[in-house]
């Protein structure tokens, strides 16, 4: 009696994985296909994994910078706020430079505040 196609016994598998490395077994398989491939796919992942550093390291630095320049123009345009407020007061208008010095002085406090209560 000939067999259907509905009682054949093929069948299909689908491996899947994630990372740099394939599992061990596939590691091996690839090594006895073509000699010298598990060699180049670990120095593949050794020269992504130096990308990768390389990059994080970069970016941390860049934010490094970025919070230090931020932290000194804050600075500056307090001071400046400050004594603009100071000199306007020294001068007669003292409604107007006490609201530029209270203004200067509730902004660098609240910064700060905000800051502590974000971290």
């Amino acid at each position: 009696m000939p067999r259907s196609k509905s009682d054949s016994q093929d069948r299909i598998t689908l491996a899947q994985f994630s990372g740099p490395l394939p599992p061990s077994q596939e590691f091996a398989n690839y090594e006895n296909i073509l000699p010298g491939a598990a060699d180049r796919i670990l120095k593949m992942a050794e020269i992504e994994q130096e990308a990768r550093i390389k990059s994080q390291r970069s970016e941390l630095r860049m934010l490094f910078v970025s919070h230090i320049i931020g932290q000194v123009f804050a600075f500056l345009l307090g001071l400046i706020g400050i004594g603009a407020g100071f000199y306007l007061i020294l001068n007669g208008h003292d409604v107007t430079g006490l609201g530029v010095l209270v203004g200067s002085l509730a902004a660098i406090v609240g910064a700060f505040i905000y800051k502590q209560r974000k971290e």
